[in-house]
């Protein structure tokens, strides 16, 4: 009898390491109830580089928002969201920058920042923070990917943890109807796993992928202090942000959440994180 080793069973979809995030996705395909759809958003990234676009936050897009604003503080111009992408396509600090502190921020496209220029996401109001009021130099490395279900968040998160070797994570789940299936031809399928968007633990699917998610993040991270959260508790935020602003605030795609909405949960996040990391006796 030879036991089975993880040498046995390991292939290119759980190699430890932080992948080329511009290579990955290539074989990344959405499936909805209509139709198939690539990853179009690779076309648009390219390593060290600045962006004015990404995915839905494209110049024909904008130009219908800019002819019905969705509401009058509607400010955005064609210049004024940068996408900022590092060596290996994310949009955050490089990986082997040196630093006195490491954050690791895991989630998809409400940790990216789809329409949201880079000093208006999340992540970096948490790096501000930190940098300011409680440990200088730290370095904040952000493997947000848009459009991806919570199986590959946690199969990104267990490639990358080794290499980063993060002083704090920080888990942002998305959707949680939403799977990841790998076709023999390397295409990386994510799809519905049930139809409703909205659908909660009630539903059996939802749930025990979930709890499979949620538990292998906590292994992975068994050494490491960890922060898990939920796209809900972003919406949570947007609604006290709505009720104080009067209206909606909305990143420059039209759809997903705004500035005020990314500054106050980063605040709020780097509050929870300060509790846990330096717990007042």
């Amino acid at each position: 009898m030879t036991t089975l080793t993880t040498t046995d069973i390991n292939d290119q979809y759980w190699t430890l390491g932080v992948p080329d995030i511009i290579n990955e996705a290539k074989s990344f395909k959405w499936i909805d109830e209509t139709n198939g759809l690539q990853c179009d958003w690779v076309k648009g990234v390219k390593r060290n580089s600045t962006a004015k676009w990404f995915s839905i936050d494209n110049e024909k897009n904008f130009n219908n928002l800019k002819l019905n604003p969705p509401h009058k503080d509607w400010n955005y111009t064609s210049d004024n969201v940068n996408y900022t992408f590092n060596s290996l396509g994310y949009r955050g600090d490089e990986i082997d920058s040196p630093s006195n502190f490491t954050i690791l921020v895991c989630g998809s496209s409400s940790t990216f920042g789809t329409g949201l220029d880079d000093k208006q996401i999340w992540p970096y109001h948490l790096k501000q923070r930190f940098n300011k009021e409680k440990i200088n130099n730290t370095k904040l490395i952000n493997l947000g990917v848009a459009g991806v279900p919570n199986d590959y968040i946690t199969r990104l998160l267990y490639r990358s943890i080794d290499t980063i070797k993060p002083d704090l994570v920080v888990v942002l789940y998305a959707w949680l109807n939403w799977g990841e299936f790998i076709q023999e031809d390397g295409t990386v399928i994510h799809k519905k796993i049930v139809p409703d968007r909205s659908a909660g633990f009630d539903n059996i699917t939802v749930r025990e992928n979930f709890i499979k998610n949620f538990n292998m993040v906590n292994l992975i991270c068994k050494n490491t202090r960890l922060i898990s959260l939920k796209v809900r508790d972003l919406k949570t935020v947007h609604s006290a942000v709505k009720e104080k602003l009067g209206r909606d605030d909305n990143a420059r795609d039209g759809w997903h959440l705004g500035p005020s909405v990314h500054k106050e949960f980063g605040n709020q996040l780097y509050t929870e994180a300060n509790n846990l990391l330096f717990p007042v006796k």
